[in-house]
């Protein structure tokens, strides 16, 4: 799909050249150094609109294949399916390594308002402690787990080959590697979060900036393509 650009109303001649990729499945407005671009688009004919006001106008663009790129028809819908699904899931990994930083820095400013608290009582450092664990080893595996799929999802779009058995590889594992750590982190923001929030209240820890509601992103991992 063609993104949607806002363009300036001034009068004039305005010019916006399309990349030839799709939507950005991830994009950091603070660090665009981490947006995840969208992979190119296939060779064929696209709609493109242009709105001003209440007035539209449309026209048919062609576009051809890369010659560069020699692949077979079925070939190329394969590689773009496949460089889709992991634009995706590489999206949803650097998503849910920002839900773990939250929760990394929820449980720092914890740590140190119950130091202050004057009768916390030991399980609670002890709750906290095992929290703090577990989000470094999140923390860990998401960075390994990121640094796989963008280096397969980068390798494939450089190539003008099909991915090799070994990327196609690496990108299942991945997936399924999300999953289980996913399901890690949605324990730890639904269930351990929350129950360390009413503890500190209830151990009088003083007031602390952030909090124990963490948004986390839409898991549904893309399905690969199968190799005809």
């Amino acid at each position: 799909r063609v993104p949607l650009v806002e363009h300036g109303s001034a009068m004039g001649l305005h010019r916006w050249i399309w990349d030839m990729r799709s939507d950005a499945t991830y994009v950091d407005v603070e660090n665009p150094g981490r947006n995840v671009s969208g992979p190119r688009g296939l060779p064929g004919r696209y709609q493109v609109k242009l709105s001003v006001g209440e007035e539209t106008a449309s026209r048919i663009v062609e576009t051809a294949a890369d010659p560069a790129i020699p692949l077979a028809i079925a070939d190329r819908e394969y590689r773009h399916q496949f460089l889709t699904a992991e634009a995706k899931t590489l999206g949803l990994v650097r998503s849910a390594t920002g839900a773990v930083e939250d929760v990394s820095e929820f449980l720092k400013n914890a740590k140190e308002s119950l130091l202050l608290a004057d009768s916390a009582p030991e399980d609670l450092h002890e709750r906290l402690a095992e929290m703090s664990d577990s989000i470094s080893h999140l923390t860990r595996e998401f960075a390994g787990l990121e640094r796989t799929i963008s280096g397969v999802y980068n390798n494939v779009q450089r190539s003008t080959a099909l991915p090799t058995q070994d990327q196609e590889l690496a990108a299942r594992w991945a997936a399924g590697k999300f999953d289980d750590l996913y399901r890690e982190l949605r324990h730890l923001v639904n269930d351990e979060l929350p129950t360390l929030s009413r503890a500190m209240t209830e151990a009088r820890a003083p007031a602390f900036p952030g909090s124990a509601i963490v948004a986390l992103p839409n898991a549904d991992i893309p399905q690969l393509p199968q190799r005809l």
